[in-house]
């Protein structure tokens, strides 16, 4: 994985993929600048959904879980973030029946 920020580095690491690896194919995602990541963790028995924490990534957006950083409770997320992120989750879980 690679991340760039310009149009050459961009063309430099796809121009150097591509000549180790000839005919396979890449994966381009672009990353809002500025952009600040967070999650949500839950669980549902199908008709109640319990929101066991909120984390918010402290490193830019665009690195992988992995080998993120993210702090819990989340420290810069206003109370109306939280509660669209808590509701989108409920929806979520609802809709798609997961039960865990």
């Amino acid at each position: 994985m690679k991340i760039v920020i310009n149009e050459a580095d961009l063309q430099h690491h796809v121009v150097n993929l591509l000549k180790g690896l000839p005919g396979n194919r890449i994966l381009l995602d672009h990353y809002l600048d500025q952009a600040i990541e967070a999650e949500v963790d839950a669980i549902s028995d199908g008709d109640d959904v319990y929101i066991i924490g909120m984390m918010e990534h402290i490193e830019p957006c665009g690195i992988h879980s992995g080998d993120s950083n993210s702090v819990l409770p989340p420290f810069d997320l206003s109370d109306d973030v939280k509660e669209q992120m808590i509701e989108i989750t409920r929806k979520i879980a609802i809709a798609t029946k997961t039960v865990v």
